[in-house]
């Protein structure tokens, strides 16, 4: 029920779900790692979703919630997988992404430069000087970031980052490769990699998810445009004024996204 019922119509409503064309959407679950040692029941699951042309590889964070209240009940379609029932107690399958037991048992593990195993996946939790050097995280609070990606993202008390990563590809991540030298220089213009998680499956290396440092900020580049576009389009509608050459028009805005 879970892969044929649950998971098709949860990736369809997903953006990072690169499938939503296929007439039929057929996962397959590939492994589940339960994040152990936390009090509510946590896991990471690797999904393969086969297409026309190739496999598509995802990676999913899932936790059940016991507390079937109007609040788990009110939740976005998007954030909800199932319901769930074990004996007399009924509750839901959920995204996990802004789940503070989960932040905690990633943060955890890449302090402390854990590897496991399970099922024929090795889990490398890697921490950067940053976070090795410092003390053993302790999360008082996060929430999963409300902006659309391709990838998903949660906030921890105003300190750290988690871009979990969606479609999953082999190999060296970008991210981590510029970041793990970033981090290793005197160079501050950019967030700071705190600590990776990689899966090794199927003798292949896929990026997971990286934590870096909280940079606060007035929102995001695609916010900041939009709003500007609108009121751009809204003076033009309102002046007489001949339109001047797009260079000069928005020659004030655009150094700001360089």
């Amino acid at each position: 029920a879970f892969e044929s019922d649950a998971l098709p119509t949860f990736l369809g409503a997903q953006r990072w779900f690169a499938g939503k064309e296929q007439r039929v959407i057929a996962p397959q679950l590939k492994v589940i790692v339960p994040a152990e040692g936390t009090t509510t029941e946590l896991a990471l699951a690797v999904v393969d979703v086969p297409a026309a042309t190739a496999q598509s590889r995802y990676l999913l964070s899932l936790g059940v919630r016991w507390d079937w209240s109007k609040q788990t009940q009110g939740l976005a379609p998007s954030s909800v997988l199932a319901v769930v029932r074990r004996g007399p107690r009924q509750g839901a399958l959920l995204n996990a992404v802004g789940d503070k037991e989960l932040a905690a048992w990633l943060l955890t593990n890449i302090h402390e430069g854990s590897t496991l195993e399970k099922s024929g996946c090795r889990l490398e939790f890697r921490p950067t000087a940053a976070l090795s050097a410092a003390e053993a995280p302790v999360v008082q609070d996060a929430k999963a970031m409300g902006v659309g990606q391709s990838n998903s993202s949660g906030i921890v008390g105003q300190t750290y980052v988690v871009k979990w990563y969606r479609r999953l590809q082999p190999g060296l991540n970008p991210d981590i490769e510029i970041g793990r030298h970033l981090a290793k220089t005197s160079y501050r213009n950019t967030p700071l990699l705190i600590g990776t998680l990689e899966a090794v499956l199927d003798d292949g290396q896929y990026a997971l998810a990286i934590v870096q440092t909280f940079i606060r900020n007035q929102g995001d580049g695609w916010a900041q445009t939009a709003s500007y576009l609108d009121r751009f389009l809204e003076e033009q509608r309102l002046l007489e004024a001949p339109p001047e050459t797009p260079q000069a028009q928005h020659g004030g805005y655009m150094p700001r996204m360089q």
